[in-house]
C-alpha cells in the first residue's frame, strides 16, 4: 500500500500534546509513528533554518515518511523570482528523501490568464519530487477536465480541497464560522491527474455531519488505489484538535474497501478513552 499516504495539516497542534503525541522536541518523530505524510504548512510563511531542517531529518531517519511542504507565499502569492525558488529548494535539499510532492497553492486571484506563470513555477521544481497543484480561481472548475487541459503535461498531481462539511451544515459553532472565513468553497471534482492526487478534506466538528464524507471519500480512494493512483489524504477539521481521531476514522472506513490495508499504529500516548 505504498500508494496510500494519510496525514494531517500539521504534526503539532495545541491540544495534541499528551493526548495523541509526545511533547517537543521530538514531536515530528512521534507523529511519524502513526502517519506517513503531513502537510508542511510552516514553509508557506517562512523558510526553515538549516538547524530546523537537520532536526526534521534526524527525526525522520530510517522512515518512509513523505512531507508535502507548501511552497512559500513569496513564490505563489507575490510573484517571486527564479532565485527565490532556487534558494528554497536548496534549503530543503537535505531532507529530499522525505519530500512528497510540494503543495503549490495559488490564491483565487490567479486565474487561467496566469497559466503561463503557474506552469513556469511547476517547471522549476524537481521532477523526482513533483508538485500537487491547488487552484482556487473558479474558472479552473468549469468542468472536471479543465485542470488537465491546462496542466496534465506538467506532470503535477491535482489537489482537491473538499470543504463541503463546513459549508453545507450548521454554523452554530465558533470554529465552523471561523473556518468558513478562512477556507474556500470550491466545486469538488474527484479526479486524479498524472496518476496522483492530494486530497484536503476539511471535516465538521460534529461527527454526525462527517459520516457521508468518510463513506464517500473512502470509496473514492479505494477506487484510485485499485487502479494504481498515488493518494495523499490529508484530514483537516474546522477545529484541528479533532483531526487525529478523524483521520483514524477515515482509515477505518477505507479498510472496509481495501482488503490488505493494515491498522494504523497506536498513538504514542496511551489512550484511556479515545472516543
Amino acid at each position: 500500500m505504498t500508494n496510500y499516504r494519510l496525514g494531517l495539516p500539521a504534526w503539532g497542534q495545541k491540544g495534541w500534546d499528551s493526548e495523541y503525541f509526545e511533547v517537543a522536541p521530538d514531536r515530528l518523530a512521534h507523529y511519524a509513528r502513526v502517519f506517513n505524510t503531513v502537510e508542511g504548512n510552516t514553509t508557506f510563511y517562512a523558510t526553515p533554518s538549516a538547524q530546523t531542517i537537520a532536526s526534521w531529518r534526524a527525526q525522520l531517519s530510517g522512515s518512509d515518511f513523505r512531507a508535502c511542504f507548501k511552497l512559500p507565499r513569496v513564490i505563489t502569492h507575490e510573484r517571486a523570482t527564479r532565485n527565490d525558488i532556487l534558494r528554497f529548494l536548496k534549503v530543503m535539499e537535505p531532507i529530499a528523501q522525505h519530500l512528497g510532492p510540494f503543495l503549490v497553492q495559488f490564491p483565487e486571484a490567479v486565474g487561467p490568464e496566469d497559466t503561463g506563470h503557474i506552469r513556469s513555477i511547476l517547471g522549476q521544481l524537481p521532477a523526482d519530487i513533483g508538485a500537487a497543484l491547488e487552484l482556487r480561481h473558479p474558472d479552473f472548475f468549469l468542468q472536471d477536465i479543465t485542470f488537465d487541459q491546462h496542466f496534465e503535461d506538467t506532470g503535477c498531481f491535482r489537489t482537491i480541497m473538499d470543504t463541503r462539511p463546513i459549508f453545507l451544515h450548521d454554523i452554530n459553532n465558533a470554529a465552523i464560522d471561523e473556518a468558513r472565513q478562512r477556507k474556500p468553497r470550491l466545486p469538488v471534482h474527484p479526479c486524479a491527474s498524472n496518476n496522483g492526487v492530494l486530497v484536503r478534506l476539511v471535516l465538521h466538528t460534529d461527527e454526525d455531519h462527517n459520516k457521508e464524507y468518510y463513506a464517500g471519500w473512502s470509496k473514492q480512494v479505494a477506487r484510485w488505489l485499485h487502479t494504481g493512483v498515488k493518494v495523499f489524504m490529508m484530514v483537516h477539521c474546522a477545529d484541528n484538535q479533532y483531526s487525529p481521531r478523524m483521520a483514524r476514522r477515515f482509515h477505518e472506513a477505507l479498510q472496509m474497501h481495501v482488503q490488505d490495508l493494515s491498522e494504523l499504529p497506536p498513538w504514542p500516548v496511551a489512550q484511556q478513552s479515545l472516543f
